[in-house]
């Protein structure tokens, strides 16, 4: 259960606490989907780094193991293509888990939230948004991002299917101080 101190701490259970932004709110901002599209290009550029270096390992284990040319390309995919989803999935679970973001997002200042609580995903909504849902968002030519401009709240395909919301949770400064 999660519930706000004096807007300073979530507890969600009794062995974590968390701090949090004091002006988050669970029914935060909506986020566009402009914004959201840079946090992907930035978490895109993490995840692509740390597969730089795995092609770097498996990719020259295939090279030495094989000399014919389609063997090369099937093993390049499974050395490469199975790593990538792994590291990709693996990146999306433990960051939503620990931080309730991706680090893309939580350089803009923005948070995937649950809409039913307010708080962090469990670990099936992170299943259904991030391989269920994004699989969907993919396999119909992109229309499940772009279902996020025709919405007043924002929400893309992965979101309807995982009950899940990107939230603001950066300060509003006031104009003119």
């Amino acid at each position: 259960m999660t519930f706000m101190a004096d807007n300073v701490f979530v507890f969600e259970n009794k062995f974590r606490v968390k701090p949090v932004d004091k002006y988050f709110s669970p029914q935060g901002e909506s986020v566009n989907l402009t914004i959201r599209f840079l946090a992907f290009l930035f978490d895109s550029f993490v995840i692509f780094t740390l597969l730089f270096f795995v092609e770097l390992f498996l990719g020259a284990a295939a090279l030495q193991a094989h000399e014919n040319f389609f063997k090369i390309v099937v093993m390049h995919f499974i050395y490469w293509g199975i790593p990538a989803q792994t590291i990709a999935y693996v990146y999306y679970c433990f960051f939503y888990l620990s931080f309730g973001a991706t680090p893309g997002k939580l350089v803009l200042g923005l948070r995937v939230v649950s809409v039913e609580t307010g708080g962090d995903l469990s670990l099936i909504q992170i299943f259904l948004r991030e391989i269920l849902g994004k699989f969907f968002s993919f396999f119909f030519f992109g229309f499940g991002f772009l279902l996020s401009f025709f919405r007043k709240d924002g929400r893309a395909l992965h979101d309807l299917i995982s009950g899940s919301r990107v939230v603001s949770v950066r300060q509003k400064i006031p104009r003119g101080l």
